[in-house]
């Protein structure tokens, strides 16, 4: 990347799909999906931060503003 901001956190893209699908992706799938694919960018999960526990799934249509409530009261 040319214009790389020093310091800045760089990810490697993952397959979230079949067979050479990173792990987290797959327990995602495995948890929330019943293993089935994921169809698009920007699937949404809930996870309870102190537990690791997947409490919600959500598709790439969901708004994820609709999640402020959820995500306050895991923050309560």
């Amino acid at each position: 990347m040319a214009n790389r901001v020093p310091g800045a956190t760089t990810f490697d893209i993952v397959n979230v799909n079949g067979a050479g699908a990173h792990e987290l992706f797959e327990y995602l799938r495995r948890e929330t999906m019943k293993g089935r694919a994921i169809s698009w960018n920007y699937n949404k999960w809930l996870i309870d931060g102190s537990t690791g526990k997947v409490l919600q799934h959500r598709d790439s249509r969901y708004d994820p503003l609709k999640l402020v409530p959820d995500i306050d009261k895991l923050l309560a």
